[in-house]
């Protein structure tokens, strides 16, 4: 498998529109034998992505998520997922 191609295809399906989406990844699934480098590249990708407002003046890669409701929602699902032992490796809090 072309790991750069799983990676690109990945992050489309999380991140896309704010991952509000009703299809968007919640899971994804690697075989143990690419695993550590897939996360590694998966982390790399994701610090590239730009995070602003996206009606401004510069391109992003990702606007904010919809309303107060859509990010509470975001922000309890990461909080479930450290209460049930995720380990969170970019991230995980907010930044403003």
């Amino acid at each position: 498998a072309n790991l750069d191609v799983a990676v690109g295809v990945t992050q489309m399906g999380t991140f896309s529109n704010a991952g509000q989406i009703c299809c968007a990844s919640t899971r994804i699934f690697c075989h143990e034998s690419i695993y550590d480098e897939f996360v590694e590249k998966t982390i790399e990708a994701s610090k590239k992505r730009k995070i602003g407002d996206n009606l401004g003046s510069e391109p992003v890669d990702q606007g904010p998520q919809q309303n107060k409701q859509q990010f509470e929602k975001v922000m309890e699902l990461m909080k479930k997922g450290k209460d049930e032992g995720a380990d969170v490796l970019l991230g995980g809090t907010r930044k403003f």
